[in-house]
């Protein structure tokens, strides 16, 4: 049976005595966190298990986040992340001037190679930030110009990642 470690930065941000920290927001974050993109279903039990919280704080949480739409329940009990889960995220997004600058990239590479291009940021789960993805597949010949093309690549959305993490840190 596989194991799963959540990687949260909410279990890290639970002090006890700062009056401004709001605790039943943070085991809400917590439980949304814990679902991973391999993870179909999970049920309170499992919940429990990954976030370390007690299943009767679990069953008021996963009803909650279900009221709100952020989850949904299947017939036989068991949750799922639900696609409104999606608006949290779509500001920041938005904001992220990385994606348009990146795409065409993404796209000639993917569509020159055959091969699907994914840009996501780093030190985080997959969280993927924009696609490209080709119809043809991938000649042999053509493997090691891929790598010196990715290399040059990758450092471009390095730097444009520094850059648009840059604006935004200074900006807010």
């Amino acid at each position: 049976m596989r194991t799963h470690t959540p990687v949260s930065t909410v279990d890290k941000a639970e002090p006890t005595h700062d009056r401004q920290f709001v605790s039943a927001l943070a085991r809400g974050l917590k439980v949304m966190s814990v679902f991973g993109a391999e993870d179909q279903v999970l049920s309170n039990n499992e919940i429990s298990h990954r976030t370390g919280l007690p299943k009767p704080t679990i069953s008021r949480l996963t009803y909650t986040l279900c009221k709100l739409g952020y989850l949904s329940q299947d017939s036989a009990g068991r949750y799922r992340l639900d696609p409104h889960v999606l608006t949290l995220g779509f500001p920041v997004l938005a904001r992220l001037s990385v994606r348009e600058i990146a795409r065409p990239m993404m796209q000639a590479l993917a569509e020159q190679y055959g091969v699907t291009v994914s840009l996501v940021l780093p030190g985080r789960p997959l969280l993927a930030l924009g696609c490209g993805a080709a119809s043809a597949g991938l000649p042999n010949s053509k493997l090691r110009e891929l790598g010196v093309q990715i290399r040059d690549i990758v450092r471009r959305i390095e730097f444009i990642h520094e850059s648009s993490l840059s604006g935004l840190q200074g900006g807010a």
